[in-house]
């Protein structure tokens, strides 16, 4: 994507994700690239902060991406569990 299509009313449970138009795109863009990263789905990251809820602890749904995209991993077998 060489260029950011803003979203002028964007949703989703991540209120730290809501933003239309991210002044720091090309850099997420280029980090995904460098790393061949991955993105995680709205369902993917609420399952991620379901588990985490269940430890007791709790967080906001965007500070759940980050269990989201490991269990992914693991599932894809990108990675080994442990």
């Amino acid at each position: 994507m060489k260029e950011l299509i803003p979203d002028v009313s964007p949703y989703t449970r991540a209120s730290t994700l809501n933003i239309g138009n991210p002044p720091s795109w090309k850099k997420a863009q280029h980090a995904l690239k460098e790393t061949n990263g991955i993105t995680v789905s709205e369902i993917e990251f609420m399952n991620a902060k379901a588990i985490i809820d269940k430890r007791g602890i709790g967080c906001e749904p965007a500070s759940a991406a980050t269990v989201a995209g490991l269990k992914k991993l693991v599932d894809e077998k990108k990675i080994v569990k442990g």
